[in-house]
């Protein structure tokens, strides 16, 4: 688990989110992310009516809210579960659009430029979850030298955030006609 410190400094590199380095969410942060997660992009927006912010990690999305006295929140999704990602600018501000197969998720009241930078970068980290998992299509599944690769590739993935172990131990499982 990172210390506060260390996330604030993840965050400061980022450009654009000087204004948020103090937030109170931010401050949650630590308590939330995982043994080698990174904050990659972060967005000040409302969701449902809740104000707070939108992160991106090397792993998964995270919307944190925290009441002005009381309530807390968190909402997370892993990138596996994302069919696409959207951003619409208004003249003032932008709205982020995250769709799975079930579920529209908008985030209002984002900083324009800090919209197209999150969405570029989800979008990204979408395009290469698919390449990833997909490469191994119409490999030979009696090869030994291919059942390797493809476990290495899932493991990969598992190492990335995009899969859970339980997962993995299925892919796995179907790899090896266990």
């Amino acid at each position: 688990m990172p210390t506060l410190y260390e996330v604030k400094t993840q965050i400061r590199s980022l450009e654009g989110t000087n204004k948020l380095i103090d937030s109170k969410e931010i401050k949650e942060l630590p308590s939330i992310l995982e043994d080698g997660e990174t904050v990659k992009r972060v967005v000040k927006g409302s969701y449902e009516q809740k104000n707070g912010i939108l992160v991106a990690t090397n792993k998964r999305l995270i919307f944190i809210h925290k009441g002005v006295l009381f309530g807390f929140g968190i909402e997370d999704l892993t990138y596996d579960r994302l069919t696409s990602i959207q951003h619409k600018l208004d003249s003032a501000f932008g709205t982020i659009t995250i769709l799975t197969s079930d579920d529209r998720i908008d985030i209002q009241r984002v900083d324009k430029e800090q919209a197209i930078a999150f969405s570029k970068y989800v979008r990204e980290k979408i395009a290469r979850f698919r390449n990833h998992f997909f490469s191994n299509k119409g490999k030979k599944l009696n090869d030994p030298l291919s059942k390797a690769e493809q476990i290495k590739k899932l493991t990969d993935l598992r190492d990335a955030g995009l899969l859970t172990d339980e997962e993995l131990l299925v892919h796995e499982q179907k790899i090896l006609d266990v």
